[in-house]
């Protein structure tokens, strides 16, 4: 299965084999920004320029959650490796730690001076990864909410990022053409790879 977001407002899931159109998710009232299933695949989660973050139940296509608190659009979303957590990001310069289980805001991750437009989870649950405007990237740990290294090199905002499988390496990408590879212990800048135009 497949998931799109669109500026039409609403998600749709689709079979990869045939193609198909297997179900429309409507709810959001305004562009749905980023897009992220559950680890086991139950469930769906979406953020928008609603400020809105929406859980959904993938077998009925049903929105089962809804989270209000951030003041602007929602940027991005990810769920933790054992499916019990979700962040998002917001261009209101704050990330929040969500517990899908009560719907409630655990953490708010507040050091970013500008838009916030990427989060993402280490594959071993203990870091949060963030992108901004304010062209930085913030690793947090996920126990305490403290940010434990600032990683900088962009002159752009940092617009996505991803981990290697063993949580020990970071890729960042920016507008400025620059996809810069990091070690997460030390913050280095192992390698600036350039080509993009």
């Amino acid at each position: 299965m497949l998931a799109t977001g669109s500026q039409d407002k609403t998600i749709r899931l689709w079979n990869v084999n045939t193609g198909e159109c297997l179900k429309t998710l409507v709810g959001h009232t305004a562009t749905v920004r980023s897009i992220c299933f559950s680890p086991n695949g139950k469930i769906l989660a979406s953020v928008g320029s609603d400020k809105t973050v929406k859980l959904w139940d993938i077998s009925d296509g049903n929105c089962v959650q809804t989270f209000q608190e951030h003041a602007q659009a929602v940027s991005s979303v990810a769920f933790s490796p054992n499916g019990e957590i979700i962040v998002s990001g917001s261009y209101d310069s704050t990330i929040r730690l969500w517990d899908i289980r009560t719907g409630q805001c655990i953490k708010i991750l507040q050091e970013h001076t500008d838009e916030v437009h990427s989060v993402v989870f280490s594959p071993n649950g203990e870091i949060i990864t963030s992108g901004s405007h304010d062209k930085t990237i913030k690793l947090w740990s996920v126990k305490t909410g403290e940010c434990i290294n600032t990683l900088q090199g962009h002159s752009l905002v940092v617009k996505s990022l991803a981990f290697s499988s063993d949580s020990k390496t970071l890729v960042s990408c920016s507008p400025d053409q620059m996809v810069k590879i990091w070690d997460v212990t030390t913050g280095e800048c192992l390698k600036t790879l350039q080509g993009h135009l």
